[in-house]
C-alpha cells in the first residue's frame, strides 16, 4: 500500500458514520490484532477500534478526519490528522506514527495530539 493510499483508508475509516460500511473499511485497512494509541485511548483489535470511532463520532458530529503530509519508508509512515468540520477550527491536530503488516493494512498507528 503507498504512503497516500493507506492515509486515505484511514481517514476513511474515522469518516465513515454507517456502523456496517466503517466496520468493513477497518477490516480492509486494519489487521485483526491492530493496535491504536493516543493520549485518550487505546485499542486493540476490530471491535475496539469500530467502538472508538463510534464514540469520536458522537462526541464530535459532523466532523471529519483530514489526512496530509503522509510521508513513509519501508513500513512506517507519518501522518497528520485533523478533526474537523467545514468553516471551522480544528477540533483535534496531530501527528501519527502507522506501522504496516506485509499485507499493506495498518498493524498499528500511534496518535500524538496537539
Amino acid at each position: 500500500m503507498l504512503p497516500a493510499s493507506a492515509g486515505a483508508r484511514y481517514g476513511a475509516v474515522w469518516d465513515e458514520t454507517e456502523p456496517a460500511a466503517r466496520r468493513a473499511l477497518i477490516v480492509e485497512a486494519f489487521t485483526e490484532d491492530a493496535v491504536y494509541t493516543d493520549q485518550f485511548a487505546s485499542v486493540v483489535g476490530h471491535d475496539e477500534l469500530d467502538a472508538l470511532v463510534a464514540t469520536v463520532q458522537a462526541e464530535f458530529p459532523d466532523h471529519t478526519c483530514v489526512t496530509a503530509g503522509v510521508a513513509g519508508h519501508q513500513r512506517l509512515l507519518r501522518i497528520a490528522v485533523r478533526l474537523t468540520r467545514p468553516n471551522s477550527r480544528a477540533r483535534l491536530d496531530g501527528d501519527g506514527i502507522v506501522e504496516l503488516a506485509d499485507d499493506g493494512r495498518i498493524r498499528s498507528v500511534y496518535v500524538f495530539l496537539s
